[in-house]
């Protein structure tokens, strides 16, 4: 009688002493969440995980007038090298000194119906989160009459966002590292543009400026 007690009470104790085993009950350390509007691209959001495992969440439809249905995959398991590559990129890309949020609307000028990247990162104690809307109109990939105060921080990001999708690729299969990458010997802005007043018409050229790739 007294080992069937033992047995019960051992069964009982383990369901509070159970220690995660699947991605559901862990955090991710690196998150990246795509939200486009009015697109063919779908939206998605990939979690990778200190283990390697990633999982990626896609929706169903682009359409956002759609109801709208999510997928979760488990994709393949990335090699420590590779995650501590994109933590060193991370690292001098100074992501974690980066703002909250950045957009392309700035000095009275707005661009409508575009895509919004979110990227989240943990590392130790800390966890640090930006959003950008508009990142190609706002990092100048896309040109547009102003040039954007917050250009080489919307480098900064898009290094380490384009590094997450080397290491897991987008379900829009156009949607590759490329699309936001700004040349690395950026030129001079159209004719039409117009430079910010704190901002001099060659800074976004001048390597020690922070301009391009180049971190700062």
């Amino acid at each position: 009688m007294r080992l069937v007690f033992v047995l019960f009470w051992l069964a009982t104790a383990a369901q509070f002493f159970v220690v995660p085993t699947t991605a559901q009950d862990r955090e991710a350390i690196v998150t990246a969440e795509f939200r486009p509007l009015y697109s063919e691209w779908l939206d998605w959001r990939t979690r990778i995980y200190a283990d390697g495992l990633v999982e990626q969440d896609l929706q169903s439809e682009p359409d956002p007038l759609k109801e709208q249905r999510w997928s979760t995959r488990e994709l393949r398991r990335l090699t420590p090298k590779k995650l501590a590559s994109l933590y060193r990129l991370a690292t001098s890309a100074s992501f974690w000194d980066l703002a909250p949020r950045y957009s392309c609307d700035v000095l009275g000028y707005r661009v409508t119906d575009q895509d919004t990247l979110v990227l989240s990162i943990k590392q130790g104690g800390r966890s640090h989160r930006v959003q950008v809307y508009g990142a190609e109109y706002a990092a100048g990939i896309i040109g547009g009459p102003i040039v954007n105060p917050h250009r080489t921080e919307v480098h900064r990001f898009l290094r380490v966002w384009s590094a997450v999708l080397d290491l897991v690729s987008s379900p829009n299969r156009k949607q590759k590292p490329k699309v936001y990458r700004p040349p690395k010997d950026e030129v001079q802005p159209n004719s039409d543009m117009i430079n910010t007043p704190d901002q001099a018409p060659n800074n976004h050229m001048n390597p020690s400026a922070g301009g391009g790739l180049a971190a700062d």
